[in-house]
């Protein structure tokens, strides 16, 4: 994805090979890889790979992660995306994002996903999303309310118990 949004307080940007000695201390931290897939910490040859893929990708591809990145300081503070999945055999697109511990609480994550949910449905066409959260992650859950998901199913994946949030593009709505 080769985008750059841009919210009130943060730019939403491609990663830069700079990015890795942000990123490494980010997914080394226990309590912000809590929830996410196995809840392991990735080491650093893992977060070298993770960003290797981001510089990678297509930049035509509607899909793939993002640098959240704070305008005031110029502080990386995690990353937000659209990735494919499946659920149940079914083919689903997935909004997610992973902040820093010292960016939770001040509202980065619901500021990031309002912004990546308007680009994915007025830009890049999509009609509905998926946003998965573990069944502990309540200020997840919280920032998903926020954005309008409604939960839709509790599923057990290779990496545990997740719940399903899905919202369906106002344009779609529309349509229907």
């Amino acid at each position: 994805m080769n985008i750059r949004l841009e919210t009130e307080r943060l730019w939403l940007r491609p990663f830069v090979a700079e990015d890795l000695p942000a990123m490494i201390p980010i997914q080394l931290n226990p309590d912000v890889m809590r929830y996410v897939d196995d809840g392991k910490t990735c080491p650093p040859d893992q977060t070298k790979r993770f960003l290797q893929r981001n510089l990678d990708w297509s930049p035509h591809d509607p899909k793939g992660f993002l640098a959240i990145e704070r305008k005031s300081d110029q502080a990386l503070l995690g990353w937000c995306g659209l990735l494919s999945c499946e659920i149940e055999g079914v083919a689903e697109t997935e909004i997610g994002y992973l902040l820093a511990k010292e960016a939770w609480g001040q509202g980065y994550a619901t500021e990031t996903t309002k912004k990546l949910l308007h680009h994915a449905f007025y830009t890049a066409h999509f009609t509905q999303l998926i946003a998965m959260t573990h069944p502990r992650n309540v200020p997840s859950q919280h920032v998903l309310h926020k954005c309008g998901f409604q939960l839709e199913k509790r599923v057990t994946l290779p990496k545990g118990e997740r719940l399903i949030y899905r919202l369906i593009s106002p344009i779609a709505k529309r349509n229907l």
